[in-house]
């Protein structure tokens, strides 16, 4: 568990977070706590009269059903350990801020773009500044679209919480990841190299041949060389949520994602979920009310098997 002063070491590492963003993060606190965001309790459409505006309530998750994705920032990796004393490497997303900024018709599919962190006015375009003011919703740092089914539109400000995403589930996770620079053959793709000796020289590190003589007479594209390494899109499926925290909104999932601390990170359903069909998912996102509080950590069921053997050592 993330307790105050590993989040004050964490925002000291991610200047996104801020006092602002974070919920609730006292030690103490036995509940989480939303602060619900005013916004529009339907969707307005301009020049797309084929859809109906969807009011916000709580639905019932069909089959096939595509909810939002959730967009946030990367915080560091910690170590699970289950009932049974296995360790899982865990990575930390944050999700604080994250809201709906807009909604948008792209061919035949619905747009839902969403937003987190914070970003100064000064340095947005005319054109974005008009939608924020438009929208009412505060500039985003990161602003990510996704691809969602008509019943699974948002307002524009609705918040995307932690509890958005169910424990045990599996999600995507897509990321930048760190960039190495120009590098060689042997780095970038894990060639063997040249011999170190037997007439060899001043190519140790040498890729090797590149392509054929007349015949072909080029190089085929795509083929395996020098040049830069690492600052690419990279997209981690099917990691399954270890925990969600809901008075720090921050997801715990089982594995390794792409580039550094604070890094921009995209999350959203894998297309392979069996623990929807024993437990839907708050649809079209989770919308919380003084009714019924979630509690502060949910956890994902475990595993009856005893992996390391420990009930036959007693």
């Amino acid at each position: 568990m993330l307790t105050h002063a590993s989040m004050i070491l964490l925002r000291k590492s991610c200047p996104v977070l801020s006092n602002r963003n974070v919920l609730s993060i006292g030690p103490h606190i036995m509940s989480a706590s939303f602060n619900i965001l005013p916004v529009s309790t339907h969707i307005q459409f301009t020049g797309f009269a084929t859809h109906t505006p969807v009011e916000l309530k709580q639905r019932q998750w069909r089959n096939k059903f595509r909810r939002v994705g959730a967009v946030g920032f990367k915080l560091g990796m910690l170590s699970h350990f289950d009932e049974w004393g296995h360790r899982h490497p865990v990575t930390v997303l944050s999700l604080a801020g994250c809201q709906v900024v807009r909604n948008f018709p792209l061919g035949d599919a619905l747009i839902q773009e969403v937003g987190a962190g914070e970003k100064s006015v000064k340095q947005l375009h005319p054109a974005q500044k008009k939608l924020y003011e438009t929208t009412m919703v505060e500039p985003k740092l990161a602003v990510r679209g996704f691809s969602v089914s008509q019943s699974a539109l948002l307002p524009a400000g609705t918040a995307i919480y932690a509890a958005h995403f169910q424990p045990g589930q599996y999600v995507d996770v897509r990321s930048r990841s760190i960039g190495k620079g120009f590098q060689g053959a042997m780095v970038r793709w894990g060639f063997k190299g040249m011999p170190a000796s037997h007439g060899v020289s001043l190519s140790h590190r040498h890729l090797g041949a590149t392509g054929g003589r007349t015949d072909p007479g080029r190089v085929f594209p795509g083929k395996k060389m020098a040049g830069r390494m690492g600052g690419h899109w990279a997209t981690q499926k099917a990691l399954r949520v270890i925990k969600v925290d809901n008075a720090l909104n921050c997801l715990f999932v089982r594995g390794s994602v792409a580039g550094h601390k604070g890094t921009q990170i995209q999350v959203w359903d894998s297309k392979k979920n069996p623990i929807f069909t024993k437990s839907p998912p708050p649809y079209p996102t989770f919308i919380p009310s003084a009714e019924n509080p979630l509690p502060r950590i949910m956890m994902a069921p475990g595993t009856e098997k005893d992996t390391l053997h420990i009930e036959a050592l007693e």
